[in-house]
């Protein structure tokens, strides 16, 4: 394998060497590259227009099985301050693997050097804050890069597109543009192999050779004139992206408002969470159409498409999309830095922890200076979607807005044909409802579901959506062997997904493709893989994502279902590693193919907060061993010193009682039963053993986070007395929250409740209350932002100028005992962790 991983470093390190070439093309900063630098801990070198080196990379790819620790970035970091470099110089250092915990604090240090604070970097360098070494080494950064070869030199197919003459379809430009980055790759592996260092410098004019293009045709055309109107031209005729329009919740505030919300006033970056299927993507469209018809540019990008240190070429792409021919980078540049623009960044959290990382490095700047595109980030997970933000910055936060009654009917209305009978569109949407309980909230599958219904085919549960519309979905597009295809797509996506990623380069998905049937072979048949890649790709369930090469489902959603699918049949093990991420996988599964104990303590260990979700999944029988399996599950997912164990009765009529105790349960007799209910709390399942554990500990949590009463503070007099109340409640709030986290939660999931409950202080203002709201001639309002830190002033105007702050009467503020508002907050967060509806 050696020689493979040979190979497989040149290949990657080459592919960074053709797209820092092309950097050099829409750059006036750079002059030159040279592969392999004269130093040895630089790969490739950016020179800047006196030959000096403007940045150094060093690009090294990692086997699966090992990480990057700090001992091999320290000694890299110390190397590159070494070099004899200008002092504007940076250093990157990219990789296709993953780095170990000490690696991580490396990455964080630098980035927190970055922010301006070098203490943590000089306290793993061993050196002081202030010296050269650590001044030069706050120069660099990590960059984890998980795509691999094949996504970057799609990348640069694309962005040599953008340069090259007009051809006759996309099909020759795509050729052409092949061609001429293999020749520009051509060109940099023969310079790579001279000894002279002199030698390994290619020249602004000997890059555009290779490609076949004249220098001229580096210059790029400005966003603000005829690109910009063309674009919104195309937007203005698009159709409307949803027959019901979508409805966000300011996560500080109890009124929906609409998409236009984003684009309110305001310069700092939004975040809009949602469940799989609640309308993010269609959101993104809408306000994007919408705005265009006020003259406004809104650009809609897909984060699976994002390429770590190249922001500006996935805005770039998204242009590309719409204008339906390829736009230069630094067109993407362009606009990210447009006061009047708004970039939309879809999926965030759908991709790796890595790549998240990498974003958030390349939007630190912009959000920092307060200036430019204004940035709106959409996933499923808000937390996700928050980390990428600096944790300086006071983002405005939203979640999608539950689909209720009225936009059910409505939506149902969009969707049936209710010509022969007003109230046909009633009766679908209630059977829908009965079909999918909780989910029917969830636009995407209704609508699903109301179409099946509508053209008579039956279904049982949420997976049987799925199922049912793959089978429609092939009739429809006479794509014989998707049935077949199935299980093998689903290996191939949670493979993927074992790498947390639903998306993979056109290079990576032929390679999985082609593995899966091969491990499916003895239950297939023999089949090839283009027919299975044929049928998926002819019956739209597999698409390419925008202009890119990108492969991916129809949605998102279709690959967890296809993943959960594969895993039910036993086509692919459980996953080793279980992430937030696989949540959905694993309910599908569970829907298909039904819950051990295995699995089930399996969820409970690794993902707890799902297993509300999974409970009523879970129909199994109770037998001699279930009181154990419950109590298995509740030592996992309670912290210590609570009651772990359960003792267990049959009541006659058939049903399961459940009685919490401190150690191993057992079952119990009628008689013992009967002492118990009268002097121990218990609950009556519905389902099995997961469902009574479910049971108990909601019973418990509710319990421990009723707060600790006591009452607010009184009513002050002065606007200090205010401010200082504010602050203070803020600090108790705060305070009370992590004891509530520490007790509630055990400790290898507090992070993660945590980050759901989100920053604990604020920063704020108190404001003067309009006349109507005054008592005794004084009262005020506070217009705040949830911060790590607390900071309350008094302002003498009547407003503040961001429209995205909250906003609260004094009495709502600080009038709630702290203890009560803590167990609010860290009820919500668990609660929406658990799916809603459970706390």
């Amino acid at each position: 394998m050696g020689g493979v991983d040979t190979y497989r470093g040149i290949a990657y390190q080459h592919a960074q060497a053709v797209l820092s070439a092309l950097d050099v093309l829409e750059s006036d900063e750079f002059s030159a590259i040279r592969v392999e630098g004269a130093d040895d801990v630089i790969d490739i070198e950016l020179l800047d227009t006196k030959g000096r080196v403007a940045i150094g990379k060093q690009a090294k790819v990692r086997a699966d099985e090992y990480t990057w620790a700090k001992a091999d970035l320290v000694g890299l970091l110390r190397r590159w301050a070494a070099v004899d470099a200008p002092d504007g110089a940076t250093f990157q250092f990219v990789t296709d693997g993953r780095l170990g915990p000490s690696g991580e604090q490396v990455r964080d240090a630098l980035a927190e050097a970055a922010s301006g604070c070098r203490d943590s970097l000089a306290a793993l360098l061993g050196e002081e804050a202030d010296g050269a070494t650590v001044r030069r080494a706050a120069r660099a950064t990590v960059v984890q890069d998980p795509g691999g070869t094949g996504a970057l030199l799609a990348r640069a197919d694309r962005q040599v597109m953008a340069l090259l003459p007009s051809a006759r379809s996309a099909t020759d430009a795509m050729e052409q543009a092949r061609s001429a980055v293999d020749a520009l790759l051509r060109l940099l592996l023969d310079r790579a192999c001279r000894p002279d260092a002199a030698d390994r410098v290619v020249s602004r004019d000997e890059i555009c050779c290779a490609l076949g293009i004249p220098p001229s045709s580096t210059a790029v055309r400005p966003w603000a004139g005829d690109v910009r109107d063309r674009y919104l031209a195309a937007i203005a005729a698009e159709a409307p992206a949803a027959a019901v329009p979508a409805r966000l919740k300011p996560e500080a505030d109890q009124l929906a408002v609409g998409v236009d919300a984003l684009l309110a006033d305001g310069v700092m970056p939004a975040a809009v969470a949602g469940p799989t299927g609640a309308g993010k993507s269609t959101a993104a469209r809408e306000l994007r159409t919408a705005a265009a018809t006020q003259g406004r540019v809104v650009v809609v990008a897909h984060a699976e498409t994002y390429i770590p240190g190249r922001v500006d070429a996935l805005v770039a792409e998204a242009v590309s999309d719409v204008l339906r021919r390829e736009i230069p980078t630094l067109t993407g540049r362009q606009i990210l830095a447009d006061n009047g623009t708004a970039v939309v960044i879809d999926g965030v959290s759908e991709v790796p922890e890595p790549v998240r990382a990498a974003l958030a490095e390349d939007l630190r700047a912009p959000v920092a200076a307060g200036r430019g595109a204004r940035l709106i980030l959409l996933g499923r997970d808000l937390a996700a979607v928050r980390s990428v933000l600096p944790a300086s910055s006071a983002p405005s936060l939203f979640r999608m807005e539950p689909f209720g009654r009225e936009r059910r009917e409505a939506l149902a209305e969009a969707a049936v044909d209710t010509s022969a009978d007003n109230g046909a569109a009633r009766v679908v949407l209630a059977r829908a409802e009965r079909a999918l309980g909780d989910a029917a909230g969830n636009p995407m599958l209704l609508e699903m579901t109301l179409g099946l219904i509508a053209s008579g085919v039956p279904f049982e549960d949420r997976a049987a959506v799925y199922s049912a519309f793959l089978d429609q979905l092939a009739i429809k597009t006479g794509a014989d062997g998707l049935g077949v295809a199935t299980v093998v797509l689903g290996a191939c996506f949670a493979r993927l997904l074992d790498d947390g990623r639903r998306y993979a380069d056109p290079y990576t998905w032929r390679r999985l493709v082609v593995e899966a049937v091969r491990d499916q072979s003895t239950v297939i048949g023999p089949i090839e893989a283009a027919v299975i890649d044929e049928a998926a790709r002819r019956s739209g369930l597999i698409v390419r994502l925008g202009q890119s090469e990108t492969v991916a489902a129809v949605h998102d959603s279709f690959a967890d279902y296809l993943a959960g699918l594969a895993l039910a049949r036993g086509a692919v093990p459980f996953p080793a590693d279980v992430k937030p991420g696989d949540q959905e996988r694993l309910l599908f599964a569970a829907q298909i193919g039904g819950i051990d104990r295995a699995f089930a303590e399996a969820v409970a260990s690794r993902l707890p907060f799902t297993l509300p979700r999974l409970a009523p999944l879970d129909q199994r029988g109770f037998g001699d061993g279930s009181a154990e399996e419950v109590s298995a599950v509740l030592r996992t997912v309670l912290p210590p010193g609570a009651p772990a164990g359960a003792d267990l009765w049959r009541h006659p009529d058939g049903r399961v009682v459940a009685f919490p105790r401190s150690d191993a349960g057992a079952w119990l007799t009628d008689d013992d039963a009967r002492g118990a209910m009268a002097s121990r709390p218990w609950v009556v399942g519905t389902g099995g053993p997961v469902d009574v554990a479910v049971r108990l500990w909601r019973q418990w949590l509710v319990a421990v986070l009723r707060g600790s009463g006591g009452a607010g503070l009184p009513r002050p007099r002065s606007a200090e007395e205010a401010r200082d109340a504010v602050a203070s409640h803020a600090a108790d709030v705060a305070a009370e929250i992590e004891r509530l986290v520490g007790a509630a939660v055990p400790a290898g999931h507090r992070a993660a409740v945590a980050a759901e409950i989100g920053p604990k202080g604020l920063t704020g203002q108190l404001l003067p209350a309009p006349d109507s709201l005054r008592r005794d001639g004084f009262d005020w309002t506070v217009a705040y932002t949830r911060t790590e830190g607390i900071d309350v002033s008094v302002s003498d105007g009547p407003s503040v100028g961001d429209v995205h702050l909250s906003r609260g009467t004094l009495d709502s503020m600080i009038g709630v005992p702290a203890s009560a508002e803590a167990a609010k907050r860290v009820s919500k967060a668990i609660d929406r962790m658990a799916g809603g509806r459970w706390l």
